[in-house]
């Protein structure tokens, strides 16, 4: 489970155990470190006042990359954000309410992973970010094609995202670009990205 705190949380009684905030604690979190941290857990509506968002501050992501697999934020809260600072990364194929990528930061994403991240609410791009892909070895590097991100809710700050890059395994693959294309943050090839995934 996930928690800043144990004395800051209450028990849902259901199988596997869970840990979500009291109500009244505000608190967000900060991820530093090179590495990847993984949330895996799921805020369901239905277990209480405080239940469905980070509560009361922001989650910062200061370096590496904060991999999100399941719904962490259930209710909308306009003033809680998933903030990715420059050289930091957000990932994962499961749904975030708010994204603040500020310039320099970026997504993560893995060829052949189960989905894209969903963003519910609002979606904050820079003119100039990256999209870090993991790639089995073999693949054909420059071929690829991946949805990363759909936002499902709305878009702020840059719509033309022809100044982000794309690394490959943490190289810089100069063939493949970022668009924003119908909400969606695809990886494709520089030439004829606009008709992939469609």
């Amino acid at each position: 489970p996930f928690c800043v705190a144990q004395s800051f949380c209450d028990q849902v009684s259901e199988s596997p155990k869970r840990w979500l905030p009291k109500t009244g604690n505000a608190f967000g979190f900060v991820k530093r470190g090179a590495g990847t941290m993984r949330l895996a857990f799921n805020y369901g509506s239905s277990a209480g006042s405080g239940v469905g968002e980070v509560n009361g501050g922001d989650a910062v992501v200061e370096a590496g990359t904060l991999q999100v697999d399941n719904t962490v934020l259930a209710k909308e809260d306009a003033n809680v954000r998933f903030v990715v600072k420059n050289g930091a990364f957000l990932s994962g194929s499961g749904s975030v309410r708010n994204v603040v990528i500020e310039q320099g930061g970026g997504f993560a994403g893995t060829v052949g992973q189960p989905a894209a991240l969903n963003v519910l609410g609002t979606a904050t791009l820079p003119v100039a970010g990256t999209v870090a892909v993991t790639a089995p070895s073999g693949v054909d590097r420059a071929s690829i094609r991946l949805d990363v991100v759909r936002i499902a809710g709305t878009t702020a700050g840059a719509s033309d995202l022809s100044g982000w890059t794309v690394k490959v395994n943490g190289t810089d693959e100069p063939d493949l670009k970022v668009a924003l294309r119908d909400g969606v943050v695809c990886v494709g090839p520089n030439k004829g990205l606009s008709i992939i995934f469609r």
